[in-house]
């Protein structure tokens, strides 16, 4: 036992052996806290198991409050089940009022039980309120308990409120402890104890400890009526900073059934403070009734452990629909159960109207942007158009009308998103149908024999994927307008968008050997025809074509892949990647 030394906690204490018996005097709570607390955060940290039969003057839940303080994750022992609290009214009542020595039993019994789960020993600490009325009784006790402490994995604090002590006590006290911890001038001293021969001394020093205590407590007294005034002060600043927030909170306790709501929250729901909030089912009529299911359950959920938060509509007392930012949780006790429930709601109905008329602000602003991108565009598209009459050379033009081609269909989506319903994104379907009717109308004068099928399922691409995909678009189908039907031959182009389930994945591509590989593609564009075919000595990835050197460039840029396939004409398949981001 001597050489096993466990750390105590307690700075004038130090580390000490299994089997320690010693024992604290103490006035007020925060006394019997400056020791306690401590004692038990080393207990819990050095992997003990702790047992707190708490004080008179404390109650379970004050207990806990105070380890939570004072010792950090807390929560996570309690729920460990590492530290038990047991109300001293329980504890002395079941063993001593009866006469039973059960408790030193139940500690082996428990100490026997928390080696076994792994558990290095057994902490305790105690008060011992019943002293002056069963003097007997509390001599053979101590005596037992020493007995007990010193052949186990045990350390005990005793725990002694000073106005129920007589001078008598003091010395039996000091006679069964290996030492006493009792404060002199605001600080803590330990006094050793030697044997009956030293009580007297120990007996003396403490009642002069003591008696200085007197001008301490008056000190103290002042101390807590002045914090009292300010713990006042804070609860107005607190109530001013909900109001001008407009956030009201709430507790709930299960225990007692008592709900408390703060007088914000009675103005948010245009109700009259009183002394106690509204019941949980009263207070659910006020809830919109289309959001009363979804309210409903977030609070179940939160029962379950799950803090919730959440906006949802209130109708308040004078039958204005509010829009409400509501959070909240639950507290559970070391067996799980549900103990209390705390929460804020917070009035956010002008935030609300004041983000709506913003985002209608930023729409128009947006769609202005893109109808003078779409102007600017046909500006260049007719300056082009100007500047390609200047020229009599037939590559030259043909070089002018690819660009007008390839602003147009950069303009074109601009038009799309000033005149659709989204801002960011746009129906790529849609956009393609026109494309490819003004390419044909640009390309096909007075020829019929071409004809155009599109099969176009309805995909939402953002800016950064439609211009450059709309320009892949463009120049695929110009290039099987140019050249896959030449002297007039009959013939059909065949454009389809859409998501990628079972489509076989063959033939070559611009930038993964042996073709594109499915796992992480969205989206399927593809442009076909039935024409004469590209030759094979032709390379579409390194071909000096301006055409085919930008379709494989935008292709990298987003992400894509595509491949070609020359059977019975030409096939070009592109696949996109990333559909969550591009789609909307």
């Amino acid at each position: 036992m001597k050489s096993n030394l466990r750390v105590s906690g307690i700075d004038i204490v130090g580390n000490i052996p299994w089997g320690t018996h010693f024992c604290q005097f103490y006035r007020t709570k925060e006394d019997l806290m400056d020791i306690v607390v401590p004692y038990f955060k080393a207990g819990l940290e050095n992997n003990e198991f702790c047992m707190w039969i708490t004080s008179q003057l404390l109650e379970v839940e004050e207990a806990k409050e105070a380890l939570i303080k004072g010792i950090p994750d807390f929560d996570f022992y309690l729920q460990k089940g590492q530290i038990e609290i047991i109300s001293y009214s329980n504890w002395y009542t079941k063993y001593y009022i009866s006469g039973s020595n059960r408790p030193l039993r139940s500690w082996i019994e428990k100490l026997n039980q928390i080696i076994a789960n792994d558990y290095d020993g057994l902490r305790l600490s105690g008060d011992s309120f019943w002293l002056e009325t069963r003097r007997q009784d509390f001599v053979y006790y101590e005596e037992e308990v020493d007995s007990v402490i010193s052949k186990y994995r045990m350390i005990a604090l005793c725990t002694y409120l000073f106005e129920r002590c007589s001078a008598a006590g003091i010395a039996e006290i000091a006679s069964n402890h290996q030492f006493i911890l009792a404060k002199r001038e605001g600080k803590w001293e330990r006094i050793e104890n030697s044997g009956r021969k030293r009580a007297e001394e120990a007996e003396i020093k403490l009642r002069e400890i003591l008696e200085n205590l007197e001008e301490k407590v008056k000190e103290r007294t002042a101390e807590l009526e002045e914090a009292y005034k300010s713990l006042q002060e804070n609860e107005r600043s607190l109530s001013e900073a909900q109001k001008i927030a407009h956030i009201g909170s709430w507790d709930w306790d299960f225990v007692t059934d008592k709900i408390y709501w703060s007088e914000e929250l009675y103005r948010i729901f245009g109700l009259t403070p009183r002394k106690f909030g509204l019941p949980y089912n009263r207070a659910l009529n006020y809830i919109h009734p289309d959001d009363l299911k979804y309210v409903d359950n977030a609070v179940k959920r939160a029962l379950n452990g799950e803090p919730y938060e959440t906006d949802y509509r209130i109708i308040s007392a004078d039958g204005t629909e509010r829009i409400v930012h509501a959070q909240g949780k639950v507290i559970f006790d070391e067996k799980n159960n549900p103990v209390l429930m705390r929460g804020t709601v917070q009035d956010i109905t002008e935030r609300r109207k004041a983000e709506k008329e913003l985002e209608k602000i930023q729409e128009t602003h947006i769609k202005e942007i893109h109808h003078r991108i779409k102007n600017n565009l046909q500006v260049i598209s007719s300056l082009l158009s100007l500047q390609a009459e200047k020229f009599s050379d037939a590559k030259v033009l043909e070089a002018f009308k690819e660009s007008q081609n390839r602003v147009f269909s950069m303009s074109l989506i601009h038009e799309e998103l000033y005149r659709g319903s989204k801002i960011h994104t746009l129906d790529f379907a849609d956009y393609l149908q026109k494309l490819a009717v003004d390419l044909f109308s640009s390309y096909n004068l007075g020829n019929d024999n071409i004809k155009l099928k599109m099969d176009l399922e309805q995909i939402y691409l953002d800016m950064d994927t439609a211009i450059p995909l709309g320009i892949i678009v463009n120049e695929l189908v110009s290039n099987s307008l140019k050249h896959a039907f030449p002297n007039r031959r009959k013939g059909e182009i065949n454009i389809a968008l859409k998501r990628a389930k079972d489509f076989p994945v063959t033939g070559e591509s611009s930038d993964i050997e042996g073709g594109c590989k499915q796992d992480n593609f969205q989206i399927i564009l593809t442009v076909i025809d039935n024409g004469k075919g590209i030759p094979e000595e032709i390379d579409f990835r390194t071909a000096d074509s301006l055409g085919f050197q930008l379709v494989n460039i935008l292709v990298e840029q987003i992400d894509g892949c595509i491949e070609l396939k020359r059977d019975q004409g030409t096939e070009f398949i592109v696949w996109l990647s990333n559909i969550e981001k591009m789609s909307q």
